[in-house]
């Protein structure tokens, strides 16, 4: 089943990138709103070069979703997001 995964490094990688949208995203809504909500990512491989990574607001239950993909030089690019 691993072998379906990207590297542990890969996975790495996108963990940290999917904290630091849950983070921006907390200081967009407080920057717009004024409330301050806790944002929670979630990272799913869906293969050896792709994953969904979706960050949801503990308080609401909204949450948004973006498609990534490894792309040449091994870096994860956003191919796609929008809101659930």
């Amino acid at each position: 089943m691993t072998k379906n995964l990207p590297s542990i490094d890969m996975q790495d990688k996108l963990n940290e990138i999917a904290e630091l949208r849950a983070k921006t995203l907390e200081k967009e809504v407080k920057n717009e709103t004024g409330k301050e909500y806790s944002c929670s990512p979630y990272v799913s491989f869906t293969s050896r070069t792709e994953a969904k990574v979706t960050i949801t607001t503990l308080e609401t239950g909204i949450s948004c979703s973006a498609l990534y993909e490894i792309v040449n030089n091994d870096r994860w690019y956003c191919r796609f997001d929008w809101n659930d």
